[in-house]
């Protein structure tokens, strides 16, 4: 072998295993975070502030329509139980009923850039009496169908 092809080889080689380092460095391709309000939590209207950002070395794209469809929720209150969807969650959920209806937006991010995102928390679950919520957000990764990445959870201190 000529030592210039060896070089090459060589250098492929390298540049595989700092792209395998990467990937293992940083998780998920897309990364989900979500933030809780900042205030106490009195009142309906409760939104949490959702970051979606590209940690692969790849652009993703994905779509913003319903946010009851973009994103699953586990939400537990203190006890560990879950949170019951309330009738309008249940409706808008019916993501395959309502795929032709509302807003389509496409966004692609290149590595590192980030988008953001609304999640109307109290419009989906029944956030019945004050105390302590546990919510989680999940995304299907776009680039692979049926995968699903996670965010952090939250705790919410619902106070009457």
């Amino acid at each position: 072998m000529k030592p210039d092809r060896a070089v090459r080889i060589g250098l492929l080689f390298l540049l595989g295993a700092v792209q395998l380092t990467w990937a293992g460095l940083t998780g998920e391709p897309l990364d989900l975070t979500i933030t809780p309000p900042e205030a106490v939590i009195r009142e309906s209207n409760l939104t949490l502030s959702v970051t979606m950002t590209n940690r692969s070395t790849l652009p993703i794209t994905l779509v913003k329509s319903n946010p009851g469809c973009d994103f699953a929720a586990e939400v537990r209150d203190v006890n560990g139980r879950s949170v019951p969807l309330t009738e309008t969650g249940a409706e808008l959920c019916q993501c395959k009923e309502h795929a032709t209806e509302g807003r389509w937006i496409r966004v692609t991010l290149n590595p590192g850039e980030s988008t953001e995102e609304t999640y109307p928390i109290d419009l989906y679950y029944g956030l019945p009496r004050p105390g302590r919520y546990a919510v989680q957000l999940m995304r299907e990764i776009p680039s692979q169908p049926r995968r699903m990445t996670r965010s952090n959870e939250v705790i919410l201190n619902l106070v009457e």
